[in-house]
């Protein structure tokens, strides 16, 4: 089963790596303006919101995928894989419903909610004392990180001129790696002093307090098209 399992991601991957190293020039014709650099794209307001405001939903993730395991079975579920199972489902309906949901209403409209969940789900694996309460995270999970990451990714691009797209969402995306590097290293620091549940309890605080400067700020760093 597993050998079938290989095979067919390998293909997958095959597929796209053609993709990508086979389709046409999309460099800008000379005359065009190129990307920013780095320094320029983080002295942009947006960019600087997007990327800390996923951090520390990163860092719980970080967490979870690496502690869990160890978590699930010191909390009565010797098997997590039901969190995983239902986080991968309910990420495929979440992002069905979420882009469209952003387009038409605003990317706020999906971030927050969506945060919201996720933060909601490091909280319940704190009190993990079931296959119920993981399954329930699971979903949180799903929906949280199914929603806000391509709205945010959204948010980015909205904001930015296209000479500082591309770096921008460099800048975004190495948040979220960067987090979930803090998340499995530095809180496996948090768990061993205070142990899984605290340490969930706080990379959830963190996302809530992500929740807080994204609320706050939103508005105020959007871009008028005259800036673009």
């Amino acid at each position: 089963a597993f050998t079938w399992r290989f095979m067919i991601s390998l293909t997958v991957r095959a597929r796209s790596c053609r993709g990508v190293f086979f389709r046409g020039n999309s460099r800008p014709a000379a005359g065009e303006r190129g990307s920013l650099s780095l320094p320029s794209v983080l002295e942009l307001p947006p960019v600087l919101l997007a990327a800390v405001t996923c951090l520390p939903a990163a860092i719980l993730w970080g967490s979870v995928i690496t502690f869990l395991p160890i978590h699930g079975p010191r909390s009565n579920v010797p098997n997590i894989g039901l969190f995983f199972t239902v986080y991968a489902a309910f990420t495929f309906i979440s992002r069905l419903a979420a882009g469209r949901l952003s387009d038409r209403h605003g990317r706020a409209v999906v971030i927050i909610p969506a945060l919201c969940l996720t933060a909601l789900g490091g909280f319940i694996l704190a009190f993990l004392n079931g296959p119920y309460l993981l399954a329930l995270a699971g979903a949180c999970f799903g929906l949280g990180f199914g929603g806000f990451v391509p709205a945010l990714n959204a948010f980015v691009v909205d904001n930015t001129s296209l000479a500082a797209r591309s770096t921008a969402l460099a800048v975004y995306t190495s948040f979220m790696d960067v987090g979930m590097t803090i998340g499995s290293m530095l809180f496996g620091l948090i768990g061993a002093l205070i142990g899984f549940p605290g340490m969930f309890l706080v990379a959830s605080a963190l996302t809530c307090c992500g929740v807080i400067l994204f609320t706050a700020l939103h508005k105020k760093v959007k871009l008028s098209q005259d800036d673009l």
